[in-house]
């Protein structure tokens, strides 16, 4: 039933998701009342913690000040909860969160540190390859302000409408 488990998690991993349903199944018809079987139906776990609960409460009131744009109390929040709670909780999306608050204060190589740690904790995840991006696009920063601050748009002729009217062409009624 673990080896079922672990192989149904890797299946899911690589996208292979017509091979994980061939495990789902057979773990649903050999280990019904299993609470390992239980994760892979329902995707949580019944064993479950109260911790949990109030983990993912404590990050959402994080993610909430962090949107609110209340960036230092978020970090501060965020420091706290990981102290207690670890690596288990929202890290890789509030960390990517608060790399953007260093992306906006202009403070780079911290915000290339914290993107970094995505990529190294969370490999082989979305959020991971949106941050490699990230650092990419930071490594460019200085190059593509300047491209978009030498950029200067200039209006067609053609786009400007201008009519002209023949006076003399125009009758009077009798």
């Amino acid at each position: 039933e673990d080896v079922l488990f672990k192989l149904f998690y890797c299946y899911t991993k690589t996208g292979n998701t017509a091979k994980a349903a061939e495990i789902k199944q057979l773990m649903a018809d050999n280990y019904k009342t299993s609470p390992l079987t239980a994760i892979v139906t329902t995707g949580k776990n019944p064993a479950a913690k109260a911790e949990d609960k109030e983990a993912t409460k404590i990050y959402e009131n994080i993610y909430d000040l962090f949107i609110e744009g209340k960036f230092e109390e978020a970090l501060a929040n965020k420091k706290i909860a990981d102290s207690i709670y670890g690596k288990h909780y929202w890290t890789q999306q509030l960390l990517y969160i608060e790399s953007v608050y260093y992306i906006k204060q202009r403070n780079d190589s911290t915000a290339t540190r914290v993107l970094q740690t995505i990529v190294n904790d969370f490999a082989n995840t979305p959020i991971a390859a949106k941050a490699t991006n990230l650092i990419n696009v930071l490594k460019r920063r200085a190059e593509i302000e300047t491209e978009l601050n030498n950029y200067t748009i200039q209006q067609s002729a053609k786009d400007s409408v201008t009519a002209k009217i023949d006076t003399a062409a125009i009758t009077k009624p009798v």
